[in-house]
């Protein structure tokens, strides 16, 4: 029963300051799940997984969004595996939470050009453009949320952007 009640306190701790991290952040974290999972419902699907798991396991974390960054990509991960996903995004589920897309009516063609080429990257390409371009997240916060060395995150964003604009500018 003291187990049981000392888990109760410090879930009402761990609560605001994921509530705090999930306003500050849901726009990121979605597009972290968006860019393995390729599909919006699979996505708030990791992100509820993650924050479930992070609630009930109360993990003595020093950098609690880093955590739940990696929470939620493994949540995905392991959610398109079970799921046996393939990717195809529309441009419209991908770039609806860009900042950088004005109007797009105007765009539309060309967004969904780059959503089909997207598919064709490498998912380690693909994921590190997304997480860059679309989510804003440094490099080096990339670099920690995929465990990777900070000179492979630069090298897959070099060559997947580079593939991208080839691939687009080949279809334009």
């Amino acid at each position: 029963m003291a187990n049981a009640v000392h888990r109760l306190i410090e879930m009402k701790t761990l609560q605001p300051e994921l509530e705090r991290l999930f306003d500050r952040y849901s726009r990121q974290f979605f597009l972290c799940a968006l860019a393995v999972t390729g599909c919006r419902e699979t996505a708030e699907d990791a992100i509820q997984d993650a924050f479930y798991r992070t609630l009930r396991i109360r993990p003595d974390v020093v950098n609690l969004k880093a955590y739940l960054f990696r929470c939620i990509r493994s949540a995905a991960i392991d959610l398109v595996r079970k799921e046996n996903r393939h990717m195809a995004w529309s441009a419209h589920e991908l770039f609806e939470y860009a900042d950088t897309v004005a109007d797009m009516d105007e765009q539309r063609h060309l967004l969904e050009k780059i959503a089909r080429e997207l598919t064709r990257l490498s998912s380690d390409e693909r994921e590190v453009i997304l997480q860059r371009l679309v989510g804003g997240l440094t490099y080096r916060g990339i670099a920690e949320l995929l465990d990777r060395p900070l000179g492979t995150v630069t090298a897959w964003y070099r060559r997947g952007l580079k593939k991208l604009q080839d691939n687009v500018k080949d279809l334009t």
